[in-house]
């Protein structure tokens, strides 16, 4: 990560795996750095209930707010579908502006692949296997 950065500390990392991937975004942030978890796809799509939950609680670690005082680092949270349950017009406001910050060119979101209605099936076994770097795109 760091040659991706430059070999500098980052001021956030976005996070949408958890588990472990978590610690080593953490251990990247410089002072003052915030880490966004916006998900838990390491826990998607495994058996073991409770015990895969678990599991994903130790791969994230116990963090103590003196830990965070004493780093001048923070965690923050997010779940969607909880903002989007109690709190909709956030989330559409949100969302507004993602569209019009990419319209104007602010944001530039990678492309990772297009596919017709018809590949569905192969644009979730691409997304599946963890074979895409940016978002997809199924044109109907």
């Amino acid at each position: 990560m760091l040659k991706i950065s430059n070999g500098k500390l980052l001021d956030i990392a976005f996070n949408s795996v958890g588990g472990s991937t978590f610690k080593k975004d953490f251990n990247l942030l410089d002072k003052g750095g915030k880490s966004i978890i916006y998900g838990a796809e390491e826990r998607s799509g495994k058996k073991g209930g409770a015990f895969a939950t678990l599991g994903l609680a130790w791969n994230f670690g116990v963090f103590s707010p003196i830990q965070l005082l004493m780093n001048s680092k923070g965690i923050i949270g997010i779940n969607m579908l909880r903002i989007a349950d109690h709190k909709p017009l956030v989330l559409k406001r949100c969302l507004e502006e993602v569209v019009r910050l990419t319209e104007i060119g602010t944001l530039n979101p990678e492309e990772g692949g297009t596919f017709t209605i018809d590949q569905i099936g192969e644009a979730h076994a691409f997304l599946e296997g963890r074979k895409s770097t940016g978002k997809i795109a199924i044109k109907w």
